[in-house]
């Protein structure tokens, strides 16, 4: 880690400023390219720390603080080590060391020079402990009064007994201090892991949900949907018709189920009359035959005939029946889709239609398709070649109203698909 100015200028005024100005007398050629014009005789002492710090760079200079910042180090390790073959542990002898050491004041710089990984707290602790035992040592020695030539020596022997007692005991202190503060560290370790594992699995979890969201979001953009089905104040029925003309050709509409809530009931309300036919005079009706929609109706009374109602209709071009259509011989869902790109023989009247198969889990899985999905023609229809993805469903036999050989689901909003089903490649489309 690089050194700032000042934290170099307090290591040079420890190697001293004439140390420094020697080796730049010792090597004049190389100062002379760091100082043109100057001679390392006519240098001060302080000059030459502060050249040193301003010149850090220069080879010359690098390599002789490399060289003396190593020195100092030796030097502090040699104490420390003989303390170690003393009995002390490597933590003890490292503090009861420094207070002798010009780092005393500098405990910070010694572990950044030293490049010793030690956790913030543990160095601010050393620090402490460095503190109190040069104050512990200060007050001891203080407590050493002049003695008269004639005071006896065995009343300094007793005052440097003490002393040495009072030493020891804080040196004992301190060690325990330093086994707690290592206890604390490892329990402190133990925990940030066990935080980062929590963290790393709320993380796997959170990408989990947000790829889960992606998708439901995905889906949700498929769903199929017309809003809530609303029939208008002047209307008392809803129900599903299928487009049919009478003999004289006029357009009628065969009523084929009542619809209460968006959902398609199977039979007729208690409550509303029994007309199976619904004659209507409404401009803008699709007029192909077979085609099956919603209407809002009413009965009135007719004027010129009061043994029959008057029946007033309006097509819900909104809201849109989903028709089944079922593919037999079919056994899975690529097959279905193979089917669907070779073309399947039939009349296709719908506006949104699920084609489905009998999986043998008793369920319908199908694709759903609208005619702009479809190439249809009189006796066929298939996909058309710029499809891609269509959504697929699962279909309980529940789901689906059965009527005049034509199968519709029962909701007109049946929400999003279980999942996307890819047709093809985008890039076979380009190609």
């Amino acid at each position: 880690e690089k050194l700032t100015d000042e934290e170099l200028s307090y290591i040079c005024n420890l190697i001293t400023g004439k140390e420094i100005k020697k080796y730049f007398q010792n090597n004049p050629q190389k100062f002379s390219k760091v100082r043109p014009g100057f001679r390392p005789n006519g240098l001060s002492e302080r000059m030459a720390v502060k050249l040193v710090v301003r010149c850090r760079s220069e080879p010359f200079i690098l390599s002789f603080l490399n060289e003396q910042i190593l020195l100092l180090l030796k030097e502090i390790n040699i104490q420390r080590n003989n303390l170690i073959k003393e009995g002390k542990d490597s933590e003890s002898s490292l503090l009861l060391t420094l207070p002798q050491t010009g780092f005393s004041e500098r405990i910070d710089l010694y572990f950044k020079i030293s490049e010793q990984s030690y956790p913030k707290e543990y160095i601010e602790l050393t620090k402490s402990a460095v503190q109190l035992l040069l104050e512990k040592q200060e007050s001891a020695l203080s407590s050493v009064v002049e003695m008269d030539k004639s005071t006896e020596v065995g009343i300094l022997n007793e005052q440097l007994s003490k002393i040495k007692a009072e030493w020891e005991n804080a040196e004992n202190n301190y060690i325990q201090d330093i086994e707690q503060l290592k206890s604390a560290v490892e329990e402190a370790q133990h925990k940030l892991d066990d935080k980062e594992r929590e963290l790393t699995k709320a993380n796997t979890k959170i990408e989990r949900l947000k790829a889960e969201l992606d998708e439901l979001n995905k889906l949700e953009e498929r769903a199929v949907s017309s809003g809530d089905m609303l029939r208008d104040d002047e209307y008392q029925f809803t129900s599903l018709c299928k487009v049919i003309y009478d003999y004289d050709g006029r357009l009628k509409l065969s009523r084929l189920s009542d619809i209460e809530n968006g959902v398609i009931l199977g039979d007729y309300l208690p409550d509303a009359p029994v007309h199976n036919k619904l004659y209507t005079k409404e401009k803008g009706v699709p007029g192909l035959e077979g085609f099956v929609g919603i209407w809002d109706w009413k009965a009135v009374p007719n004027l010129s005939d009061q043994s029959k109602d008057y029946i007033l209709s309006v097509y819900k071009d909104k809201y849109i029946p989903i028709e089944i259509i079922i593919v037999y011989d079919c056994t899975s869902i690529n097959n279905l889709v193979e089917k669907l790109e070779n073309g399947i023989v039939g009349t296709i009247t719908a506006r949104k239609m699920i084609f489905a198969y009998w999986n043998d889990n008793g369920m319908y899985e199908g694709l759903f398709c609208t005619p702009s999905n479809l190439h249809i023609t009189e006796n066929s229809v298939s996909l058309k070649s710029n499809v891609f993805s269509l959504p697929y469903f699962l279909l309980a036999e529940k789901d689906i109203f059965f009527i005049d050989k034509r199968y519709f689901h029962r909701r007109i909003n049946i929400g999003r698909p279980s999942k996307i089903i890819r047709i093809k490649n985008p890039l076979e489309i380009v190609k």
